[in-house]
C-alpha cells in the first residue's frame, strides 16, 4: 500500500514539471515560427501535441503548414483548433484563406435553415459556457420554487407558473446546446483528404468513379464496409474511399 502511495506522489509531483517542459517547448517552437523556420516549427509543434491539454497549438501549427503551402495539413489543424475554440475569428479567417487555395474548390451546400440556426446558437457559447448557464438557471428555478413554497412572497400563480416554465425551458435549451456542442467537439466523423483520390460508388476499385477528391477537401464519415469508408462530401456526394487517404479531425 505504501509503495502505491509513493508512485502516486511521484506522478503528482512530476506533473508541474511536465507542464513547464511543454511550455518551454512551445516557446522554442514559437521562436522557430517567428524566424521563418517553419519546418523546424512544424516538427516542434507536432512533438508538443503528443502531450494532452495543448490543443491550442494547433492554430500555430496550421499557420506554419499554410506558410509552406501544405494546405491539407493546414486545414486539418485549423479545423482541430476550431474544436478547441469554435468562435476564434483568427482561426476562422485563416481557415477560409487555406480553403480558398485548394484546387477545384467544393461548393458547400447550405444546411436546412433550422439546422443552421441551431448550429449558430450552439456556437454562441462554449460547451462549458452552456453548462454554467444551465447551473445558473437551475439555481434560479430552485430559488423561485422555494420562495413560492416556503417564502412570504405573494405572486400571482399564473405569472409565477409562466416564469418557472420559461426558466425550465431555457435550462433544457442550454443543456441541449451544451450537449450538442460537446458532441461536435469530440466527434470523429469528420476528416480532411490528404491526397488526390477517386471517390468510388462502391467499396472496391472496380466501382464507378463518382468524382475526384483533392487534398484539403472535407468529408463526413458515414459508415465502414469491407475496409472502405462510406463518406459524404460537402456538396452532398456520397461514395467510398480507403481510410489511408484522409485524417480524422
Amino acid at each position: 500500500m505504501r509503495s502505491y502511495l509513493l508512485i502516486i506522489l511521484v506522478i503528482l509531483s512530476s506533473a508541474p514539471g511536465l507542464r513547464l517542459c511543454a511550455q518551454d517547448e512551445i516557446a522554442i517552437a514559437n521562436g522557430y515560427a517567428d524566424k521563418g523556420q517553419y519546418h523546424e516549427a512544424i516538427n516542434a509543434y507536432n512533438e508538443i501535441l503528443k502531450y494532452s491539454g495543448y490543443e491550442e497549438v494547433n492554430y500555430n501549427l496550421a499557420n506554419c503548414y499554410l506558410a509552406v503551402d501544405s494546405l491539407p495539413q493546414a486545414i486539418l489543424h485549423y479545423e482541430r483548433a476550431l474544436r478547441y475554440d469554435p468562435n476564434d475569428v483568427d482561426v476562422l479567417n485563416n481557415l477560409d484563406i487555406a480553403r480558398s487555395r485548394v484546387f477545384d474548390q467544393v461548393t458547400v451546400l447550405p444546411e436546412f435553415f433550422l439546422i443552421e440556426y441551431w448550429n449558430s446558437l450552439v456556437r454562441w457559447l462554449s460547451p462549458n459556457g452552456w453548462a454554467g448557464l444551465s447551473v445558473i438557471l437551475a439555481l434560479l428555478l430552485a430559488l423561485m420554487f422555494y420562495l413560492l413554497t416556503y417564502g412570504k412572497i405573494n405572486l400571482r400563480i399564473r405569472h409565477s407558473a409562466g416564469l418557472m416554465g420559461l426558466l425550465l425551458g431555457l435550462m433544457v435549451l442550454s443543456l441541449a446546446a451544451g450537449w450538442s456542442g460537446k458532441s461536435k467537439s469530440v466527434a470523429d466523423d469528420q476528416a480532411i483528404i490528404l491526397e488526390e483520390v477517386l471517390l468510388k460508388s462502391g467499396p472496391d476499385d472496380r466501382s464507378n468513379d463518382v468524382k475526384v477528391l483533392y487534398p484539403g477537401y472535407k468529408i463526413f464519415i458515414l459508415d465502414e464496409l469491407s475496409g472502405w469508408k462510406k463518406v459524404r462530401t460537402e456538396d452532398r456526394e456520397v461514395g467510398y474511399v480507403l481510410p489511408d487517404v484522409f485524417k480524422v479531425i
